[in-house]
């Protein structure tokens, strides 16, 4: 607010909801997504922004590769949804290498507009990659690197209520099942 953001406080929690009432609050044409946890590094705006230009949907990853600024713990740790998420959201026809949950994510309010994500909570990410594979979305993704979380890994969400998995595997799993 002090450097003259427009802020918007809502009653009700929830990621879902928070990025359907910014989007519902914001003028532009193109939408930019960021963690607020100091994971996503802003800077790399211009490179999701110049993929937007032959892409629906643009995915700021990690562990597509190596970066000399990577907190190697969150690294390790984040980078074991290899042997599960990717081969699992590969198979609802997401073609990525990176993280499949990336936060940090680039759309035109038109293809926002097209995916009608009702998800309130973590599980907005998967809604969305399924939604944007069924409208059949060119999707891309860039790569960034893993910074270390404000509040540290063990007060993420995603880390501390498996809830929230089940959500998310649900999900993915009932897109499988209804293709």
């Amino acid at each position: 607010e002090r450097l003259g953001a427009k802020v918007i406080k809502l009653k009700e929690k929830g990621k879902g909801r928070q990025m359907r009432e910014a989007v519902k609050n914001s003028r532009g044409e193109i939408l930019i997504f960021l963690d607020g946890d100091g994971t996503d590094p802003p800077e790399y705006i211009p490179k999701l922004l110049k993929e937007l230009e032959t892409a629906n949907l643009v995915l700021g990853c990690r562990n597509l590769k190596k970066f000399k600024e990577d907190d190697i713990m969150t690294r390790e740790i984040l980078g074991l949804n290899r042997f599960f998420l990717k081969p699992l959201f590969r198979l609802m026809g997401l073609k990525i290498k990176g993280d499949p949950l990336a936060g940090f994510r680039a759309i035109r309010r038109k293809d926002w507009d097209k995916l009608n994500l009702k998800s309130n909570e973590f599980e907005i990410e998967t809604e969305m990659n399924i939604r944007a594979v069924e409208e059949g979305f060119v999707i891309k993704e860039v790569a960034i690197p893993h910074f270390k979380r404000g509040g540290g890994l063990k007060n993420s969400k995603l880390m501390a209520d498996w809830r929230m998995w089940i959500k998310i595997l649900r999900m993915a799993l009932g897109y499988l099942l209804r293709r």
